[in-house]
């Protein structure tokens, strides 16, 4: 399924090992950001900052108020605030979110299980490096949740299981950040249903999008593809599609407005373009597609941005 927003972000690896940690993050630099820490209390440092740094973009969510023409009308019964998102796309640090931790056993000061044991981790995943030696212990921090998974840093195929680890780490996040701001919401069953999630899964892989964040609560989305070019990806039920025909119908507007409304046009907005004069909303309408989900008529559209 969709995530309410999704990024590149960054792994941090922790041993005290300056030449390990060298030879690990070049086997994973070619997919996946990384950056390395030799002492273990300034990387719970840079741990604390980046969760600060992140919780910032989110400490509003609960205030529910509206984000979208339609909840004027009290039409859309709770609401997912995107003033957010909209401000971490912008963010020169979203890339830096640290998702996944790996994390060696052996260091002086401060071992791993007591920097597992030490760390607020949330949603970050732990990955515990160890020997032979400290194995029993691994297995009791995994059972007792404090780490994810362990691996013995002689493991075969190491790259290749750190490397899939990593990005079912990422997905696990955005999914458990799509949870906690969308489960109580109409959209949520619109992101969880097979047909929105198939057209999502195309858009992503056709027009190698690399991150998105949701504009409104009715599922567009601001989606930056691999070079960094912005697109607005418009989602609307027919009930929002029949309202702006009665706004545009309602303030007497040129005919080529209405037609277009009445032939498969969509309006494609992002962000405050939607409180432009009707008598501009010409170069914002964009023919659409149509999708059903649950007998209910939904339509699309994608319009690339001016950067």
């Amino acid at each position: 399924m969709p995530y309410l927003y999704s990024y590149p972000t960054t792994t941090l690896l922790v041993d005290d090992n300056e030449n390990f940690l060298s030879t690990i993050m070049t086997s994973l630099s070619d997919k996946h950001s990384c950056v390395i820490e030799s002492h273990p209390i300034k990387a719970l440092e840079i741990i604390k900052k980046n969760q600060i740094e992140h919780n910032v973009h989110f400490n509003n969510q609960n205030k529910h108020e509206p984000d979208d023409i339609l909840a004027e009308n009290n039409q859309i019964s709770q609401i997912i605030q995107t003033e957010e998102f909209i401000t971490l796309s912008k963010s020169p640090n979203r890339h830096q979110e640290i998702t996944t931790i790996i994390l060696d056993h052996d260091m002086p000061g401060m071992d791993g299980f007591s920097f597992a044991y030490s760390l607020d981790k949330k949603d970050i995943s732990i990955i515990m490096l160890t020997g032979v030696a400290s194995h029993e212990l691994a297995v009791e921090a995994f059972n007792r949740g404090i780490i994810d998974k362990f691996l013995l840093k002689d493991s075969p195929n190491l790259k290749l299981i750190l490397s899939q680890h990593i990005e079912d780490a990422k997905h696990n996040f955005f999914y458990n950040q799509t949870r906690k701001l969308a489960c109580n919401t109409p959209l949520y069953n619109i992101l969880f249903s097979a047909e929105f999630s198939e057209l999502f899964s195309k858009i992503i892989m056709d027009y190698k999008i690399i991150e998105y964040y949701l504009l409104n609560s009715n599922g567009s989305y601001l989606l930056i593809t691999e070079q960094n070019e912005p697109l607005v990806f418009s989602f609307m039920p027919e009930l929002e599609l029949n309202y702006y025909r009665d706004v545009v119908e309602g303030n007497h507007s040129e005919k080529i407005l209405i037609d277009k409304l009445n032939t498969g046009y969509i309006p494609c907005f992002y962000n405050n373009e939607i409180n432009l004069p009707i008598s501009g909303w010409s170069d914002y309408l964009h023919l659409a597609d149509k999708l059903k989900i649950n007998n209910a008529q939904y339509y699309y559209a994608i319009r690339k941005l001016d950067t």
